[in-house]
């Protein structure tokens, strides 16, 4: 039985979900548990892809001489030191 469906508009990419009457009229435990079992297996889809993303997001800043926002913070918290440092050394 489909109770659910995955609708993905690949121009905008955009996703929604179709319900259907089926798993409307199931039983609030029954709708529970399979919505935690699919909650579980996307949220673990979730992370395996965004690993990917990263991944391929940090080849591309490489290829591309982008400084990786972990590397700017430091940077930032560096400068920002600095300047305290010689902030408390004027005075």
């Amino acid at each position: 039985m489909i109770a659910i469906n995955c609708i993905a508009d690949l121009e905008s990419v955009e996703g929604k979900i179709k319900i259907k009457d089926s798993f409307k009229k199931m039983l609030p435990l029954d709708k529970v548990d399979l919505l935690q079992d699919w909650t579980t297996q996307i949220d673990e889809l979730y992370e395996e892809v965004l690993k990917e993303w990263d991944l391929e997001f940090a080849m591309k800043n490489k290829r591309d001489g982008i400084v990786p926002n972990s590397v700017l913070k430091s940077f930032v918290d560096d400068t920002k030191k600095m300047i305290l440092d010689a902030e408390k050394e004027g005075k």
